[in-house]
């Protein structure tokens, strides 16, 4: 299957609670703060509350997920938003070296999705200002 060539991981994000384990190389997420279950847009889903500082994170995901400026790569990921208030970050993931930066975020000071990759960054502007209670891919 041509979307498995190269994937480097895929979580499900269907835990009732707990750590998040991914379908494709078993790279474990580990919950921070009590994250929660809710309803998905395929199946079930993760509920975050910001106001509770809940995330998965894993530390040192490995070589694999090294890359630079001129790396091409994909994520994606069902987002929903409950509130617009403030900034969220959605995917993140860092590294010490320029260009090894990358979030995708709700940004309240453009009120949009924007994704930041080595130093520079993109709005989703076809989508307008997100709505809550509506699912984004």
């Amino acid at each position: 299957m041509a979307l498995l060539t190269n994937l480097e991981e895929h979580w499900r994000l269907n835990e009732a609670s707990g750590d998040a384990t991914g379908v494709h190389g078993g790279l474990v997420m580990t919950d921070t703060n009590t994250v929660t279950a809710a309803t998905g847009k395929i199946g079930g889903a993760r509920q975050f509350t910001a106001a509770n500082s809940e995330s998965l994170y894993n530390a040192a995901p490995g070589a694999d997920w090294s890359f630079g400026a001129a790396t091409q790569f994909e994520v994606a990921a069902w987002v929903y938003l409950d509130s617009v208030g403030a900034n969220r970050v959605i995917i993140e993931k860092e590294g010490s070296a320029a260009g090894q930066t990358f979030q995708m975020v709700y940004r309240t000071s453009v009120d949009r999705f924007r994704v930041y990759c080595g130093g520079t960054f993109a709005d989703a502007d076809v989508f307008g200002s997100p709505s809550t209670a509506t699912w984004y891919f």
